[in-house]
């Protein structure tokens, strides 16, 4: 009997030290997360500016050429206005378009509409997502995992007789999108793809 209780207290013993050796394993790959300091992660402003970038690209104003242009921006995405406009501005100006402030030396009013300017993000994960015992934290049991993150920028843009206030003309809408997916198998092999680096006109 003695012996019998011995053998349970043995196989008790070996089944704890078996589930601390793996809670262990679990806990020395958790993850640290670090909120980002801006509004921003770093991953999401280059999503939005290469989606940006891809849709002003879009936009055929070479009719426009030597015009002298005021500039006027509205779009969903309030806190992104400033810096959008600016770099529509500049954009205008490199493909021979003056865009003035004074308003009497114009020729055509430009209005931009940022219809979109946004990241998303999806994921698909097979496995366990992570959760919280006793106040511990247990990262995910990945078999695989994808995450996608889209940068998404939809720009239209109509141009107005500075006088008279008459459509011009309405150029057809301009659409960028970003992508950077993130894929992991089994905890340890990952891969990212993404064309973050790509050119507007390497994408055609």
């Amino acid at each position: 009997m003695i012996q019998r209780l011995d053998q349970n207290t043995r196989k008790w013993k070996i089944s704890a030290m078996v589930v601390l050796v793996f809670l262990s394993i679990l806990m020395m790959n958790c993850t640290s997360v670090r909120v980002t300091m801006t509004p921003r992660s770093s991953l999401e402003q280059k999503l939005l500016v290469q989606g940006l970038e891809r849709a002003v690209s879009q936009l055929h104003i070479e009719q426009f050429r030597g015009k002298r242009v005021a500039l006027e921006l509205a779009g969903l995405a309030k806190d992104d206005l400033p810096f959008t406009k600016e770099f529509i501005r500049v954009w205008l100006i490199k493909n021979g378009i003056q865009v003035i402030n004074d308003q009497k030396d114009i020729d055509l009013r430009f209005k931009v509409f940022a219809n979109v300017l946004a990241v998303d993000q999806s994921e698909t994960l097979f496995g366990t997502p992570e959760f919280t015992i006793l106040g511990i934290p247990i990262p995910a049991i990945v078999i695989y995992r994808n995450i996608r993150n889209r940068g998404r920028a939809e720009l239209k843009m109509y141009a107005f007789d500075q006088s008279s206030e008459i459509l011009v003309d309405e150029i057809p809408v301009g659409v960028g999108e970003a992508k950077y997916d993130k894929n992991t198998i089994l905890f340890i092999i990952s891969w990212a793809s993404t064309d973050l680096d790509k050119k507007p006109e390497e994408l055609k």
